[in-house]
């Protein structure tokens, strides 16, 4: 976002200074700029309203309004997610906190593995739209992490390139690290 607002800072510097169109030295008329604040505060509201729509927003205002559900299945427009450096496995990301994933494991891991078992003939962006991160953030992780364990090991099996055999066994390995620490009782 910083880059296209530098960009278009350039572009309105370089139409200003190089080009200097006889309409950009008149003087503006206060209506335009009246017009042109209110358009400003209207488009910086709905970007406001854009970046505060998280996945526990949507959630909670679908519950209220029960004809948008469908949002509930769509991509987020705004997640805050964690970045975590474990000292066994290193950094890895995840929209909830290792402790609460843990916690959750512990809690309802055998549940989640009955439904991993009964959907796993399932299409992987279909088990993906169904468990979405709204709905069900822990079962939607879990399954992203099984599948970049089986396809990174898969491709790694595949490759003649020595380089490539190494990343892609070391992504198995690390997404094989997060699974048993934080999804043990599902794997």
């Amino acid at each position: 976002m910083s880059l296209n607002v530098i960009s278009g800072g350039l572009i309105q510097l370089a139409i200003w200074k190089a080009v200097a169109p006889k309409s950009i030295s008149e003087k503006i008329n206060p209506k335009s700029q009246r017009i042109f604040a209110t358009l400003f505060t209207l488009c910086l509201i709905i970007l406001g309203l854009c970046a505060s729509n998280t996945p526990q927003r949507v959630f909670s205002y679908t519950k209220q309004i029960p004809w948008l559900s469908f949002l509930q299945k769509e991509e987020p427009m705004s997640e805050l997610g964690y970045k975590y450096d474990d000292p066994e496995i290193g950094i890895f990301y995840s929209r909830i906190n290792p402790k609460k994933l843990q916690k959750i494991d512990n809690q309802r891991g055998e549940e989640y593995a009955q439904i991993l078992n009964k959907m796993a003939n399932m299409n992987y962006k279909q088990f993906l739209r169904e468990y979405n991160p709204i709905t069900n953030p822990f079962l939607h992780e879990l399954r992203v992490h099984i599948f970049r364990r089986d396809r990174y090991y898969k491709k790694a099996n595949k490759t003649s390139d020595m380089n490539e055999k190494k990343e892609f066994y070391f992504t198995s390995f690390k997404e094989d690290l997060i699974l048993r620490k934080y999804y043990k009782r599902n794997i």
